[in-house]
């Protein structure tokens, strides 16, 4: 599964945590009627590619050091569709009242 792998490619143990907390239940790879895809020249797969490249600050918003729930779904949503050329489309469902929140700091 792609979140086990992102959180396994986590730096820190927080990170890692907020991953598999936040993340199994709130973001999927991709919709029902669509693979999950893998390229060797990723070494995993579309979802897990973006995930890691968004919590290591592609995800943060100019002048930001935080990355938020909302700017790393936002941003994993965009990169999938680009890696996979939109043959993927990761979905995200939110449960009524939960707001924003931090799930990493950058440097």
């Amino acid at each position: 599964m792609d979140l086990a792998e992102a959180a396994r490619r986590a730096n820190t143990p927080t990170t890692r945590d907020n991953i598999l907390d936040a993340l199994e239940w709130l973001q999927r790879e991709t919709t029902t009627r669509q693979y999950a895809l893998e390229n060797p020249a990723w070494g995993n797969g579309a979802f897990t590619k973006a995930l890691v490249e968004g919590l290591s600050g592609q995800a943060r918003t100019s002048g930001q050091q935080k990355i938020t729930m909302k700017t790393l779904d936002a941003y994993v949503a965009e990169r999938v569709k680009a890696l996979t050329e939109g043959k993927q489309s990761p979905v995200t469902v939110y449960p009524p009242n939960v707001p924003d929140f931090p799930l990493a700091m950058t440097r």
